[in-house]
């Protein structure tokens, strides 16, 4: 077969920076017996070669038309489990933030929009990534949503990256300069402004991948530019800020054990400054896994991006077989990215597992029963503010026989160990036969 060949992108041939006529016709018919096919060649005349040809050359470049049935079914399943727990778990990362006020930190912002960039991917690219396992080619959605999809895909990948290295140097700064930040007011509308800003810029740095096609020296720069800024740029951001991270953390800790072991300090000011530390740790470690999950998760979409940007005259048959398994490979771990995040928060962080487990079960008849089963346990049938205050009245009153113990990894709940817990049920005031009382502070 001559080497010379054409090579296919977005639905159209191209040869020597040339584009030809729209491929879909053409590889319509390419399986349906026909004998004769058009050849480019250098001199951009036309003449014949056989389908033999064409389809060895097709299923070398770009893989078989149809997949095995257990490797169709296999990707397919994956691929549900992933858009299923993607969407359930981001859409209910933004009900949380939405609806309870003690999760709408600094943090939670960042984390809700990079919980719409993963909704966005996967609502986009997912289906048609299903439907190309099953049929690889020709494509079936046509050259605006191809052109669409593109654009998406590459401005959602960018506010992530974006959005992760914007919290991580803001955790730097909460942790550095606590009291900086505390001072420097207007958090939200702060917060606001740098996500909007994110993807803003990532609009914009997503403009040039759709408006062209092929495999050129200037594409070639595009994904140069896209893995340095990317991936090689925000790694190095994010190590530095995580060292000085723990050089902060690791300094603090040392004040303490200092003050503590002089006793300068009195015990309210240690045990807050305890929690104040262990609270700072949970979060950094939280946001670790999530910047390893993700960059462990991107490495081999870059990889392949790469690798596919190169001429394909020149790969030998194992790298074309590299080639083919890391695209699936890569295509899995591009979209697992887009689910991992909300999972690693249920498994770091008891305060979002709690939430996301009353944001599932919110409309549940059977969530509801437990749910007043645990009030009247706990905080009995009456306002919160009037529970607030009686439980405050009572601990005050017996403040030298209470004893504070944390409950648990530190997430702003405390036991409070009494003799009894002053409650109001159906108008009367009745004494818990509980010895404690558990509230929220």
């Amino acid at each position: 077969m001559n080497d010379n060949f054409l090579y296919y992108t977005n639905q159209t041939f191209h040869h020597n920076n040339h584009q030809y006529s729209d491929f879909h016709p053409f590889l319509d018919d390419l399986y349906h017996d026909q004998q004769q096919f058009l050849y480019i060649d250098f001199n951009n005349s036309i003449t014949n070669i056989s389908l033999e040809d064409l389809k060895e050359y097709l299923e070398t470049n770009m893989g078989p038309k149809y997949k095995s049935l257990s490797e169709s079914i296999i990707l397919t399943i994956i691929y549900s489990l992933i858009f299923i727990s993607g969407i359930v778990g981001n859409v209910c990362t933004g009900l949380i933030v939405a609806r309870r006020q003690d999760m709408r930190t600094t943090t939670n912002f960042y984390l809700c929009s990079l919980a719409v960039s993963d909704v966005i991917t996967l609502a986009v690219g997912l289906p048609q990534e299903m439907y190309q396992i099953w049929i690889a080619y020709p494509y079936f959605f046509g050259t605006p949503y191809c052109l669409l999809t593109i654009y998406l895909l590459d401005m959602t990948s960018s506010a992530s990256v974006f959005t992760i290295t914007a919290f991580t140097v803001e955790r730097f700064f909460a942790i550095k300069y606590p009291f900086f930040t505390r001072l420097s007011g207007q958090k939200c509308k702060r917060v606001t402004f740098i996500v909007c800003l994110i993807w803003l810029v990532a609009a914009g740095f997503s403009i040039p991948f759709p408006l062209h096609s092929g495999y050129d020296n200037y594409y070639r720069i595009l994904l140069l530019v896209s893995f340095t800024c990317l991936f090689v740029i925000p790694i190095i951001i994010i190590t530095i800020f995580y060292t000085l991270i723990a050089m902060a953390i690791r300094e603090s800790a040392q004040t303490r054990n200092f003050h503590r072991c002089d006793g300068s300090a009195g015990h309210h000011a240690n045990h807050q400054a305890v929690n104040t530390s262990q609270s700072h740790k949970a979060v950094v470690k939280m946001l670790i896994a999530v910047v390893v999950a993700f960059f462990i998760c991107w490495a081999p979409f870059h990889a392949q991006r790469i690798m596919t940007s190169s001429t394909f005259d020149n790969w030998s048959s194992v790298a074309h077989s590299i080639h083919n398994g890391l695209f699936y490979i890569s295509g899995v771990l591009y979209y697992f990215a887009c689910t991992v995040n909300p999972i690693l928060y249920n498994l770091m962080s008891r305060k979002y597992r709690q939430a996301f487990k009353e944001t599932l079960c919110r409309n549940s008849c059977c969530c509801r029963k437990r749910s007043r089963i645990n009030v009247t346990r706990y905080t009995a049938t009456y306002p919160r503010s009037n529970n607030f205050v009686l439980c405050n009245a009572h601990r005050n009153a017996s403040q030298l026989n209470n004893h504070f113990v944390r409950n648990g990894t530190h997430n702003g709940t405390r036991e409070i160990n009494s003799s009894a817990c002053i409650h109001v049920h159906k108008g009367q005031i009745k004494q818990q036969h509980n010895n404690s009382c558990n509230r929220r502070v």
